[in-house]
């Protein structure tokens, strides 16, 4: 099973039902949206046990590994035959945002309690952390620097932007590095493989496409 917390189920009731009461799917009609949440009422220990079953069987589920990604000009550019005048947002299952959700709070805990796999000044994503952390890092560091008369040069690097996609292969080797259970490297595995996604542009939608290297 996949490292989590002794209170896996209880996460679980309390993440899905958080979801589903706050329009966490945005993307979906209001109708089908409804339609969820009332079926999710009714039915709620299925739910949950649905939930629980796949997180620990370290399976995501194929019909959630299909995207939808939407092409959108950017408003006031001047000349649209440049890439960057475009953006792209991507449509995801309901029930795959709220799978995610878990599964993504589950991860953060176990990052927190292990401080070998986080570095102590990673920031982004972490609970009580913030861009203000960041900054009075750097305040003491300069202040620390000043202090003993030496010079300081900070480099702001927008990795996100240079590392755009998810090598798979490469994740798993450093997943092995870090000794993280075999479980989580297999959920992993499955949630990266066999994604399907479908494009759509200018009330044109692209036939449904295997991904077959990486994800973007």
């Amino acid at each position: 099973m996949l490292y989590f917390s002794e209170t896996t189920l209880f996460s679980v009731q309390s993440l899905s039902a958080k979801e589903f009461n706050f329009n966490f799917c945005v993307s979906m009609q209001s109708s089908v949206l409804f339609f969820i949440q009332w079926v999710y009422k009714t039915i709620l220990k299925i739910f949950n046990l649905m939930y629980s079953d796949l997180i620990e069987n370290d399976y995501h589920s194929k019909i959630w590994r299909e995207d939808t990604k939407i092409i959108l000009k950017k408003s006031n550019k001047l000349n649209y035959s440049i890439l960057k005048t475009y953006r792209i947002i991507t449509l995801l299952n309901c029930l795959d945002k709220v799978a995610e959700k878990i599964i993504a709070v589950q991860l953060s805990y176990t990052a927190e309690i292990n401080d070998k796999l986080l570095n102590f000044d990673q920031m982004k994503d972490r609970k009580q952390k913030s861009a203000i952390n960041a900054v009075l890092n750097l305040v003491h560091d300069v202040q620390m620097t000043k202090s003993r008369e030496n010079t300081l040069i900070c480099l702001l690097l927008n990795v996100k932007e240079v590392f755009d996609h998810v090598a798979l292969k490469q994740l798993v080797k450093i997943l092995i590095k870090l000794k993280i259970l075999i479980n989580l490297i297999n959920w992993v595995k499955c949630f990266l493989q066999n994604r399907v996604i479908d494009l759509a542009f200018d009330d044109e939608r692209q036939k449904s496409k295997k991904i077959s290297t990486e994800i973007s």
